[in-house]
């Protein structure tokens, strides 16, 4: 598993000349979904890499799960589930899988900040302010140290 990790992030380094950081976010996202999958044994440090054709949608919503009660946001977790589909999907292209399970779990919604607005009084005082450029002083004020 580790060597097909190591040529897919070659395959976006040099093929889709993606960035360093679009890069570092897959391999982070995706050594996390391994560490998932089989946690490293805590005196050897090497964990068993468990069969590609076992992983399912249901393993891939279980991890978005814990991921979502560990509160991680939406955009995170949706950007870790994009890392997987396209793994996935590269995994479909190079013949080491039939279908790419991550296409079949949904994107978390992501919540839509409202704009932030001016209140009453922050908007009449911004109405109110002077345009310094119209003043007759301008330029001699440009002149001037400001701290004199």
């Amino acid at each position: 598993m580790d060597d097909l990790l190591t040529q897919f992030l070659e395959h976006l380094r040099y093929e889709r000349n993606v960035s360093e950081h679009t890069l570092r976010n897959y391999q982070s996202d995706l050594e996390q979904f391994l560490e998932y999958l089989a946690p490293a044994h805590p005196k050897t440090g090497k964990r068993s890499t468990p069969a590609l054709a076992a992983i399912d949608h249901i393993t891939i919503r279980e991890w978005l799960s814990t991921l979502h009660t560990a509160q991680k946001k939406k955009a995170s977790i949706a950007r870790k589930l994009a890392a997987l589909r396209t793994f996935f999907q590269f995994l479909v292209r190079e013949g080491v899988l039939e279908m790419n399970p991550a296409k079949l779990v949904a994107t978390p919604r992501l919540e839509k900040k409202l704009p932030v607005h001016l209140s009453i009084e922050e908007a009449i005082r911004f109405i109110e302010t002077p345009d310094v450029t119209t003043d007759p002083f301008y330029p001699d004020r440009l002149s001037r140290p400001a701290f004199q």
